[in-house]
């Protein structure tokens, strides 16, 4: 018979702690209706340590609603456990804020730390400044390094007095900050040297798609009042080239030709 539907019939009854031994031997199918019944099972017994186990090995469950059921419980464990719940959902206020309900400032360190979100880092600082708790403050700056503005926690270390709790915070902030400009600068130095000992090179002109560059004239186009080669300028007669005498203007003398009333030359 199909398990959930056996689950379904008990429950109706309310007898599921009878078959208790059932459920446990078929969890490893990893269906939803057996896990919250085993689930609901170890709550009522108070059996945390199994819950804790149950829930890491077998996941189809409604994660949530066993979380919510589980923040109203007395025990604390059972609080642990669904701020735990919480924070896999991502619910990570809703964690923090059970785990600061029952004094768990470890677990709410940790979850700022896994949230990656500033702010939520930053607010938990704030919440153990105002609880006047110096040693968590100076444990969640550890936690969440990488998340806590360095201005702020100056700032807020400054106005409550507690400068001293901040201090290995800031000496490992200026210490990083100053290995990452040294190494700038080093950067810096070295891409100089290469820059003053690499020789200009003049890069040939490229055509430009769609265009030319500024000066350059396409091929077979020469400059304006330049002609071809063998070309000659207009009126211009080749050398050797006896003008036409239809070319003469009137009262010119042709060439060879003597003007009116001269003698020529006798040999």
């Amino acid at each position: 018979m199909d398990p959930a539907k056996v689950v379904e019939r008990v429950a109706k009854l309310s007898h599921l702690p009878l078959i208790k031994r059932y459920l446990v031997s078929v969890q490893e199918r990893n269906i939803s209706q057996v896990n919250d019944a085993l689930n609901d099972l170890y709550i009522e017994e108070e059996d945390y340590d199994t819950l804790r186990l149950a829930i890491d090995t077998y996941d189809n469950f409604d994660s949530l609603s066993l979380a919510r059921k589980l923040s109203q419980h007395d025990l604390i464990e059972f609080k642990r456990i669904s701020a735990r719940l919480f924070r896999q959902n991502k619910r990570w206020k809703q964690s923090i804020d059970i785990s600061k309900s029952d004094k768990m400032y470890k677990d709410a360190m940790e979850t700022a730390a896994l949230s990656g979100d500033s702010e939520i880092a930053e607010t938990l600082l704030e919440f153990f400044v105002e609880k006047d708790l110096k040693h968590c403050y100076a444990a969640c700056l550890y936690t969440c390094y990488e998340l806590v503005r360095p201005d702020f926690v100056i700032e807020l270390a400054w106005k409550n007095k507690i400068i001293d709790f901040a201090f290995p915070f800031i000496l490992q902030v200026l210490r990083e900050y100053t290995a990452k400009v040294d190494q700038l600068a080093v950067t810096v130095k070295k891409h100089s040297e290469k820059s003053e000992s690499t020789p200009v090179t003049v890069m040939p002109q490229v055509l430009i798609p769609g265009g030319l560059p500024p000066g350059v004239l396409p091929p077979g186009v020469l400059p304006p009042g330049m002609l071809p080669p063998g070309m000659l300028p207009p009126g211009t007669m080749p050398p050797g080239t006896i003008t036409p005498i239809s070319h003469i203007p009137p009262g010119a003398v042709p060439p060879g030709a003597y003007p009116p009333n001269v003698i020529g030359w006798r040999t």
